[in-house]
């Protein structure tokens, strides 16, 4: 059980990374589990958005793609 916790959560940090949000306040309290047992993280008052997230998965950087050229 612990480990599909921990997972679940590296999942969500991963995921608010790449959409370019850094929590900044995450602790216990600010981890609450839905009706279906999975984590939801809340209070985001304190989060930072980044200007320029990091791209996604399989996403390509068109600034840089000719840089070899």
């Amino acid at each position: 059980v612990a480990r599909f916790y921990a997972a679940e959560l590296v999942h969500a940090i991963e995921h608010m990374h790449m959409l370019g949000v850094i929590h900044r306040d995450l602790k216990p309290e600010n981890i609450l589990l839905n009706s279906e047992r999975h984590i939801l993280i809340t209070d985001f008052g304190s989060a930072k958005l980044l200007p320029q997230p990091p791209l996604l998965p399989g996403e390509v950087n068109l600034l840089t793609l000719n840089e070899d050229v």
